[in-house]
């Protein structure tokens, strides 16, 4: 029995360190094609090194090593033009591996990326303070979901697959999902353009439906039809109907009332 916990604890050791070698690894190649400004290298190992990020944070082990690795996975975005995604590893760097060395030296690049974003000046500003080491979370759930809102602000369609990735290892250690967050999602599904959803969402503690806290009533309407449509469109014909029916009482004007009249008989003929 001694034997069997002894080859488990060793397989647990070899993993470990075999993934700190190939993060080593990764990282040091990395090092070399940036340095090189190498945009083919770079581009073709982007994938592998995407991959590599997902055992990171996993772990969620803050170490130099993996500060550094997505210190450099930043720059090999930036050099190929990849500015949302550059961005998007400082703030996984900042948020969720925190090194007061890598934050200092590389303030510039992080702003170069937030403009290259078409960030404004106070937006890139927030990102930056309230990712810095002086507002380090305590836990890594926190991390992780400061990392969610300072990636949604960014406002980036290309960022929506690496926001939902990290909403996914949220959900795998913690159930208090913020409601914003979960608004965010769906939001999302139903394809509202990023500037809305930014309009539509409410940071904090919010327990009341999306509709509910949009005061925007423009924006409300746009949002049940989204919602409307996307239903129709996956064949949830039942939850269409329920939700039209939530849209028509809420004092339509006449153009948009037709407009429901004719969802109504769309879902009608197909129910």
């Amino acid at each position: 029995m001694k034997n069997i916990y002894l080859i488990i604890a060793l397989f647990f050791i070899t993993a470990n360190l075999y993934s700190q070698f190939s993060i080593s690894t990764e990282s040091k190649y990395l090092q070399i094609v940036n340095k090189q400004a190498n945009t083919k290298l770079i581009s073709d190992n982007l994938i592998n090194a995407e991959l590599a990020t997902d055992s990171l944070v996993n772990s969620g082990e803050n170490t130099a090593l993996n500060a550094q690795f997505f210190n450099e996975l930043s720059q090999s975005y930036f050099l190929t033009k990849n500015y949302e995604l550059a961005l998007f590893s400082l703030l996984r760097q900042r948020c969720l591996f925190p090194n007061k060395y890598i934050e200092q030296k590389h303030k510039i690049l992080f702003l170069e990326a937030a403009y290259r974003c078409n960030l404004t000046d106070s937006v890139s500003q927030h990102l930056l303070i309230e990712s810095s080491i002086k507002n380090m979370q305590k836990t890594y759930t926190s991390k992780l979901k400061l990392l969610l809102e300072l990636s949604v602000i960014v406002q980036s369609k290309v960022l929506n697959p690496y926001i939902f990735k990290t909403g996914l290892k949220l959900r795998s250690i913690d159930n208090n999902i913020p409601i914003w967050y979960q608004h965010w999602e769906f939001l999302t599904l139903i394809n509202l353009k990023e500037k809305k959803k930014s309009e539509a969402l409410v940071y904090g503690k919010v327990n009341s439906p999306i509709y509910v806290q949009i005061t925007n009533n423009k924006l409300k309407y746009k949002v049940y039809r989204k919602t409307v449509k996307h239903y129709i469109k996956t064949n949830s014909f039942r939850q269409a109907s329920k939700i039209l029916n939530e849209y028509r009482n809420t004092n339509l004007p006449l153009m948009l009332f037709i407009d429901a009249k004719l969802k109504q008989f769309r879902i009608y003929i197909n129910f």
